[in-house]
């Protein structure tokens, strides 16, 4: 009996190496060089023992291919294989000029899905298409001028907030600030509600908006279907997230309703879904809290990471700091002294430090599709199959010393136009490109630049002395949380 159960185990062990062998040789057998699997987590990390995030090994994976001249290369998320693309021309030529064969970012999940999957970003097909050309008119500038407004209402108490703390020698949690602010912003022309984060920092919108910056809004779709899938067994669900869904979802139709009883009219995106509504009375109620729920969770992580690392840089690179500063005062000196929608987009400098942050730290780090249909790559003999995901490192691409020279320095001049129009328009792609270009690339900078606007012309930012600049740390939480004011106050 013993010698048996020795001959089974080790038949087993032998079956489980030459399955996961034959798994990891799917790129091989197409000759796409690959990078080195380990038995049973392909290339990806040992999630029980994590060195990395997954986007900093998508990274590192990208970095590896273009030392070795490869134009893309075969990875494994666990078995399943996935396309790195590391040039800029085959990345074009997939995200945009060849989209219908990558509409999709592979999260796709049945019709069945909870209300809240029913949004652009889980969307897929023809269902994304209907719903993309329905919202696009929403986030035209013209609709952005009008919502202006509404953001600068939220911006005053950020800064009376900041005017009203003890900063004498003391840390300011700038990560935690402007959390509260994109918060108030999201929650107000998202939803049509006056959350007052600064007032009260325990509202239900910024706790469910602290969920969504633990691990990124991507992690947050990630237990989103975790949820949906352990509900279709009859499992236990991830009750934070199932109770942020409800929240979100209910909120809406409460908003909604009460609108519709009081004929109530507001400058955000309520009303623009509602007027959305009455133009096609086919779009549902679950499907505008859909929409609105995406909204925020785009918006708010989106703006709150890249306001957090511009201070984190602009504290470290005063120069840089002050001529932000005087672009700021010198274009509102020409609008009479007021913040308009009009000044915002003519402070040249200030958007090159804002795409600099976005260069530096893309919050979308990695992109990713997946093949409808068999695909051929131009100019070779590779066919990508369909199901196939196709990944593409934004961190990579925007860390990449062929694009950006010396790329961990922060350097605004780098987005002026003459170094623009050198570079491959896919060298920069923080908000993705082609069709599935972000619908809120508009909002969420307008939001960003407000906010850098107040906070520049009335303080000046430097770092806590004991805190260093260091590339590798910079994600970590206590260095978002390290930035301090000085006692100068430019503007009260």
């Amino acid at each position: 009996m013993f010698t048996e159960i020795i001959f089974a185990l080790a038949s087993l062990a032998f079956a489980f190496v030459i399955y996961f062998k034959w798994k990891f040789s799917y790129w091989q057998r197409r000759k796409v060089p690959q990078l080195d699997p380990v038995i049973p987590w392909g290339t990806d990390e040992n999630p029980f023992d994590p060195k990395r995030t997954f986007h900093t090994t998508i990274k590192d994976n990208y970095d590896e291919l273009k030392r070795n001249g490869h134009k893309f290369g075969g990875l494994y998320l666990g078995t399943r294989p996935a396309l790195l693309l590391v040039d800029l021309d085959i990345t074009k030529k997939i995200i945009n000029k060849d989209f219908q064969f990558f509409s999709g970012h592979g999260l796709y999940v049945s019709k069945n899905k909870p209300a809240l999957f029913h949004n652009l970003f889980s969307m897929d097909g023809q269902e994304w298409k209907n719903s993309r050309i329905q919202l696009t008119p929403t986030f035209t500038s013209g609709k952005m001028k009008m919502m202006f407004p509404t953001i600068l209402n939220c911006v005053s108490p950020m800064v009376d907030h900041i005017n009203g703390l003890d900063r004498d020698g003391k840390v300011l949690n700038i990560k935690e600030i402007v959390a509260c602010y994109s918060t108030d912003v999201i929650g107000s022309c998202a939803f049509g509600v006056e959350c007052n984060c600064f007032e009260k920092p325990d509202a239900e919108f910024r706790k469910y908006g602290k969920l969504m910056l633990g691990g990124g809004s991507s992690n947050v779709t990630l237990k989103m279907l975790f949820n949906k899938y352990m509900m279709e067994l009859g499992l236990k669900k991830h009750n934070a997230v199932d109770g942020m869904m409800n929240f979100f979802d209910g909120t809406f139709k409460s908003i909604f309703k009460y609108r519709q009883e009081n004929d109530v009219k507001r400058n955000d995106f309520v009303e623009l879904l509602m007027e959305m509504q009455r133009k096609d009375p086919s779009v549902t109620v679950d499907q505008m809290a859909a929409h609105s729920f995406m909204i925020f969770l785009a918006g708010f992580e989106t703006s709150s990471t890249t306001l957090t690392f511009c201070l984190f840089e602009l504290a470290f690179n005063p120069d840089i700091q002050q001529k932000a500063r005087e672009d700021i005062n010198n274009i509102m000196k020409k609008h009479n002294d007021q913040l308009t929608y009009d000044a915002i987009n003519e402070m040249k400098y200030l958007q090159m430090v804002v795409d600099e942050t976005l260069r530096k730290h893309p919050p979308g780090t990695t992109l990713n599709r997946l093949c409808n249909t068999d695909y051929k790559i131009e100019d070779s003999d590779i066919v990508i199959e369909k199901d196939t995901l196709v990944l593409v490192s934004v961190l990579g691409i925007h860390r990449d010393p062929e694009f950006y020279p010396n790329p961990d320095k922060f350097d605004p001049e780098r987005f002026n136009e003459e170094n623009k129009a050198q570079r491959h328009q896919y060298a920069y792609v923080p908000f993705s490109e082609g069709p599935r270009l972000c619908i809120g690339l508009r909002f969420a900078l307008m939001q960003i630049k407000i906010a850098l606007s107040y906070l520049l012309r009335n303080f000046e930012f430097r770092p806590d002395p004991s805190m260093s600049y260091n590339m590798t740390e910079i994600r970590s939480d206590a260095n978002q949380d390290r930035l301090i004011l000085s006692l100068e106050e430019f503007r009260i």
